[in-house]
């Protein structure tokens, strides 16, 4: 069983074994796949998610932008802009949460089909001008 840290770090912790070797498993089942297969998203959506757990923000999140461009209308599209803007904010990388806040507002593939997202994502841009 993969288990998450209790809080998520904002810098690299040590990888289990057993989460890189999972991170391995998942990168070559994606690898194999097309970009916008559905089961590719969500199995590099759950590879992320470990990477976001213990840290490591700059891969997660690639994974996450990744998932978001390639397939915008699958579920895993919502939860992977939701911790890609998440990791952000929590490691105080607040102009790669706007520009991504606003990448994501532009993608209105992504914007109608998950409305929940584009509500988070209007309201994240006129904080920022504050």
């Amino acid at each position: 069983t993969l288990r998450n840290p209790v809080e998520k770090p904002t810098q690299p912790r040590p990888l289990a074994s057993r989460v890189e070797t999972f991170i391995d498993d998942a990168d070559a089942y994606v690898a194999a796949m097309p970009s916008d297969d559905s089961d590719a998203s969500g199995v590099s959506f759950l590879a992320g998610q470990q990477l976001n757990n213990y840290g490591w923000v700059d891969e997660s999140t690639t994974r996450f932008a990744n998932i978001v461009l390639a397939n915008p209308t699958h579920e895993v599209a919502l939860y992977s802009a939701n911790l890609m803007l998440d990791a952000f904010n929590r490691s105080e990388r607040y102009d790669d949460m706007l520009r991504w806040a606003r990448e994501l507002q532009a993608n209105a593939a992504l914007m109608a089909t998950h409305t929940e997202l584009a509500e988070l994502v209007a309201n994240i841009l006129p904080q920022a001008a504050r």
